[in-house]
């Protein structure tokens, strides 16, 4: 499947990440994973993200989403609202990680804030097996975070 099938709506037009994943599709495959690699390891946030796709649908690496969920928890951990939607898929439905619906709830509401409306869904999803507690208390840790990065 390609990536493109499985990417959420761009939170704002063309992105790094589609320059990135059209000159990954255009390159030979060995090439273009090559310097996804490199560029991911260098802090590229693009590049991790669509290694990440590449590792969860065997898009040139073989399939492996473990190796995914690390690509997209660095990606997500520096704010790219699209890692934290594939970080919370994963976490939702155990895809390379121990399904945590608290997790889910957590990555997919702070790409709800950071403008990925497709993660509205998975956070409705989780958050029907969290206590109203549990949801409130993320949610102050999600807009505790999102006040902090706007902060700066």
């Amino acid at each position: 499947m390609p990536i493109s099938a499985l990417k959420p709506a761009p939170v704002h037009g063309t992105s790094r990440l589609d320059a990135a994943a059209m000159r990954a599709e255009s390159d030979g495959a060995g090439t273009s994973l090559a310097r996804l690699i490199f560029a991911a390891g260098k802090g590229d946030v693009a590049a991790q993200l669509v290694l990440g796709l590449r590792y969860l649908t065997g898009d040139g690496p073989a399939r492996d989403p473990r190796h995914a969920v690390h690509w997209f928890r660095r990606a997500a951990e520096r704010n790219e609202p699209r890692a934290q939607y594939w970080l919370a898929r994963c976490h939702l439905t155990g895809d390379g990680v121990r399904q945590s619906h608290g997790r889910a709830y957590f990555w997919s509401r702070l790409a709800c804030a950071n403008g990925q409306a497709d993660s509205g869904s998975i956070a409705a999803g989780a958050g029907q097996h969290l206590t109203p507690e549990e949801r409130r208390w993320i949610e102050a840790q999600v807009r505790a975070l999102t006040d902090r990065r706007g902060a700066r």
